[in-house]
């Protein structure tokens, strides 16, 4: 039991971009519907999320022997909306209209779930738009690596 707690919370935790993405888009469909959010300050949300990634991926390096489980587990979630994209935009193109739009809540959520992270992607403006989520899946990878890495080496 000691050792399961862990591993559940890191895959909890590896679901927090998702909550905030539905904020995020409830901001857009109201609060920002009239006017566009300074650029700024989604790419601050974005290294917000990123900067968590850091430091949950540094907490729990002290709980596991080796380097791959906490990025296992912390980006099984982010992995799963990847999955689900892939699905979404090559495997099952009936369920798009006009290339963005879905139907399924599933689909919703994969999206959703890097939409902060995006913001922060797009400010390259070199990034063809089919490799933003790509791009914003190994940008919270990097990111925990980053986290896992330093928790390991400081002890």
């Amino acid at each position: 039991m000691k050792r399961t707690v862990p591993r559940i919370v890191l895959v909890l935790a590896g679901f927090l971009p998702l909550p905030l993405g539905y904020l995020m888009n409830h901001w857009f469909m109201t609060i920002w519907w009239y006017s566009v959010p300074l650029e700024s300050i989604l790419i601050l949300i974005g290294l917000a999320v990123l900067a968590a990634w850091i430091i949950i991926g540094w907490f729990s390096a002290k709980f596991f022997r080796s380097k791959l489980e906490p990025l296992l587990l912390l980006n099984a979630a982010a992995a799963l909306s990847i999955a689900l994209l892939i699905v979404q935009f090559h495997i099952v193109p009936g369920f798009i209209l006009e290339g963005l739009v879905w139907v399924s809540r599933t689909f919703i959520s994969a999206q959703f779930f890097f939409l902060p992270i995006i913001s922060l992607v797009n400010a390259f403006r070199m990034i063809h738009s089919t490799l933003i989520f790509g791009c914003a899946f190994v940008l919270l990878v990097l990111a925990s690596y980053l986290g896992v890495w330093q928790g390991k080496r400081r002890g």
